[in-house]
This record gives structure tokens, C-alpha cells and sequence, in this order.
């Protein structure tokens, strides 16, 4: 075969090579035709070695983040939403959980049609699989940008549903509980036990004989064995959706307030903290924490109160009002502060 008949070869080799590449690019892109539109919920299925292990939908809004756009999702399993933060572009997403330490990862080299397939990775590694599929679905009404957040003590009703919280911050049994904690329906424990039901965990609460209390936590899914055991850790102080609150006492005045995510077993916040204590708009907890001492009262809003505290041979201190936030686990000052006397 002479050199130019192999070189012509050659060509044609190369030729039909590029063009069967284009056409497998071509079609792949064909394939897929996922389209993510802003504040439209869009169905996903979690998968474990093709067993479907949970499913619900996401909405993908372009508010801002610390770290990306906020992104809500609904899960069947919970039957609640929270709030997630990520990014997506056309045909690939990338979703982080904080709380659960987990990302959802897709792109175009996973999709099919209107479907894109993609992993949820933790510590580096595969654990599920999952697939969110793009159907149009409802359009819903986008969040505010900030949630407007007023004083504890003057939270208006209508900042939060008044069916299934309970307001005052007591139970029906007198326990002190964080204020527009969820309101927990009748059940039984033994004689020495207290029992409080909520819509996904059942909180059974007893006397440890050294101040604490034995907090056992039920999924209510799994009603037989604990989802979690509390032993020296304070006492039960009320809970909302899947964020259990602990109460330790250290001072006449002064607790130690401890958020607990039920889901992940994990405590989220631990801070000295004084009432009023209130959650506002669902993720947040509101609450009164020392700052420093005051010399000069006159700079108190509440003058009488510093003044019968320094009377009495107590020091005065500032107290600031903050928020923290049970989602992304921020901390913000209000702006407001009050004085307080303290031994």
C-alpha cells in the first residue's frame, strides 16, 4: 500500500471517529433536557443500593446565602421543610446540608430526559444515590429576603401558627418549656414517667434522683427502641419540629440553654441564657445573654430594675438579646439590651 493510499485511510479514520464523537455528544445533550426553574417544587427520590429510601421535592429560590442561594426541601419521611443552600445551572446542582454534614451532587454526565441522577456524599464518600426529576409543578410564592424578627416578649400571634404551639411557655402539666414550643399531644408512660407526643417523636421524661433528668427520645416511626437517651444532661425545656431543648440551671437566674437536632443527634448550640426564651418565625430561638458589667446605670433602658439590683449589693450587668438561627446555626444581636443584677 503506497503512502498516499494509507494517509487517505488515515483521514477516513479520523474523519468517521469525530463525527460518531460529535454525534454521541450531540445525542447525550439531546438526552438532556433538565430544566430547573426558580420557586417551582421539583420531585426527588433518595435511592440505597435501588431501594427507594425517601422521597419529597426541592424549590430552588435565588435569595441569597452565606454560601449560595437558599433552597427549600420537603421530605415525605419528616413530613417537614427546611432550608438548604447550594447552586444549580443548567443541567447540575449542588445542594449542602450543614446539619447533616451531606452534598447532593448532580450533572449532565447523569441524565436522562428530564431527570438528572446524582450522589449524596458524606465525609467523601457515596451513601445514597438519588434522582430529580423536572416536571413543572406548582409555583409557589418566594421567601422574603429576612425574616423580620421583634422582641420576645412582644411577639405578635401572628409570626407564628397559634394551632400546635403552645404559648406562655408551659405544658399542659406546668413544665416550663421554651416559649411557642410544639404542643404535644396526651400519652402514657409509667407512674414515674412523663410522656409528651409530637408530630414525629415521642419525649418520655423521669426524675434522675440527681437534679437531671433521663430524656428518651422515640421516632415515632420506631416507637420500641429510643432514637436517643439523655442522661446528665439537664432537663426536657420543650421541642419544635425535629430541635429538642435542654434547660440546665446555674444561677437563681442564669440556665444553660442546649438546642438538640433529634434527626442527627447532635447538640447545635449551647449558651447561658436567660427569659424570655422564644422561638420566632420556626428557625429561630430568641433569648437574653449576658455581655458585661455595667458601672454607670443610667445607661439601663430598664433604671429602676438596675438601680433596686444595685441596692440590694448586686452587680449589674448588660444583657443582649440574639437570635440564633437552627438552620444554618447563626447568632445575631437584635439591638436590643436590657441590665440585670446578678450575685
Amino acid at each position: 500500500m503506497s503512502f498516499r493510499v494509507c494517509q487517505r485511510v488515515m483521514v477516513a479514520i479520523f474523519t468517521l471517529l469525530v463525527m460518531l464523537c460529535f454525534v454521541r455528544v450531540s445525542q447525550s445533550f439531546a438526552q438532556c433536557q433538565v430544566v430547573i426553574k426558580k420557586n417551582v417544587k421539583v420531585p426527588w427520590t433518595v435511592y440505597k443500593k435501588g431501594e427507594t429510601r425517601n422521597s419529597g421535592w426541592f424549590m430552588f429560590t435565588d435569595t441569597p446565602r452565606s454560601n449560595g442561594r437558599l433552597i427549600i426541601q420537603y421530605s415525605e419521611n419528616s413530613g417537614q421543610e427546611i432550608n438548604l443552600f447550594g447552586e444549580y445551572g443548567k443541567n447540575w446542582v449542588k445542594i449542602t446540608n450543614t446539619v447533616d454534614k451531606e452534598s447532593w451532587e448532580a450533572d449532565a454526565d447523569n441524565c436522562r430526559g428530564n431527570t438528572l441522577i446524582g450522589h449524596i456524599i458524606r465525609d467523601g464518600r457515596v451513601e445514597f444515590d438519588f434522582a430529580m426529576t423536572t416536571t413543572p409543578d406548582t409555583s409557589v410564592v418566594p421567601l422574603p429576603l429576612d425574616v423580620p424578627f421583634p422582641q420576645v416578649k412582644d411577639l405578635p400571634i401572628k409570626e407564628l401558627p397559634v394551632t400546635g404551639t403552645v404559648e406562655n411557655g408551659r405544658y399542659h402539666d406546668s413544665r416550663t418549656v421554651v416559649n411557642y414550643s410544639e404542643s404535644p399531644r396526651p400519652c402514657k408512660g409509667r407512674p414515674d414517667e412523663k410522656c409528651y407526643l409530637f408530630g414525629q417523636y415521642a419525649v418520655y421524661v423521669e426524675p434522675d434522683g440527681g437534679g437531671n433528668e433521663v430524656i428518651k427520645v422515640y421516632n415515632n416511626l420506631n416507637p420500641v427502641i429510643p432514637h436517643h437517651v439523655f442522661r446528665d444532661a439537664g432537663s426536657f425545656y420543650g421541642m419544635s419540629r425535629d430541635k429538642l431543648f435542654l434547660r440546665s440551671k446555674t444561677t437563681d437566674d442564669m440556665y444553660i440553654l442546649e438546642v438538640f437536632d433529634a434527626h442527627s443527634k447532635r447538640s447545635i448550640h449551647k449558651v447561658a441564657a436567660s427569659e424570655p426564651i422564644g422561638i420566632v418565625s420556626r428557625d429561630y430561638v430568641a433569648y437574653y445573654t449576658e455581655k458585661e458589667r455595667v458601672d454607670n446605670i443610667t445607661v439601663c433602658p430598664n433604671k429602676r430594675e438596675a438601680f433596686e439590683a444595685k441596692k440590694d449589693g448586686l452587680n449589674v450587668v448588660k444583657e443582649i438579646e440574639v437570635k440564633f438561627n437552627m438552620v444554618d446555626m447563626s447568632v445575631t444581636p437584635t439591638g436590643v439590651f436590657r441590665c440585670a443584677g446578678r450575685y
